[in-house]
């Protein structure tokens, strides 16, 4: 078996010689690769940093928009509070009229009771002088309607007989 193992590690080195350009081309791609490596692995470092610095900023903004929004937020609740306090203010204020008119609406009420018991006589005399005034008209109209719609010509006696329903009403 030794011997055999013997002529095949001549064979092998021969072929050696033949894949020389192969292990030369091999070589290459691997510092080729390895390149690449450290390459990327440079730009992952670099985008970590930069992640970090992001990530900073970031947290630094955000204490800053935290603290504004608190102040907004008391800011806010400030312009609730006062808004309310005088809602509050106006809804006294309107309470307070309210009840400072009740006297005046009830004196106002008092004082048109009085007149309507004041104007009774005086009505009472004015609706009797109307019906009075309406059985004239009625009763001089009526004949001067008849005297005119007959085709006759009594334009002196009608304005008399207005006149004369007149003075007696008066």
């Amino acid at each position: 078996m030794p011997l055999e193992e013997g002529q095949s590690s001549g064979a092998e080195r021969g072929n050696i010689k033949k894949y020389a350009g192969l292990v030369h081309e091999i070589g290459i791609v691997k510092d080729h690769v390895e390149r690449e490596k450290n390459r990327h692995g440079l730009e992952q470092e670099s985008l970590k940093a930069q992640l970090r610095n992001k990530e900073k900023e970031a947290l630094a903004v955000q204490k800053e928009l935290s603290v504004q929004l608190r102040c907004a937020g008391r800011s806010y609740q400030q312009l609730l509070n006062g808004c309310r306090e005088l809602q509050e203010q106006l809804d006294a204020e309107k309470v307070a009229r309210e009840r400072d008119k009740l006297p005046y609406i009830d004196e106002i009420r008092a004082l048109k009771a009085q007149l309507n018991k004041g104007d009774k006589p005086w009505r009472d005399e004015i609706s009797k002088r109307d019906a009075k005034i309406l059985k004239l008209q009625e009763a001089v109209l009526t004949p001067a309607y008849n005297v005119a719609y007959m085709g006759w010509l009594h334009q002196k006696a009608q304005p008399r007989e207005i006149a004369f329903a007149i003075d007696a009403v008066a």
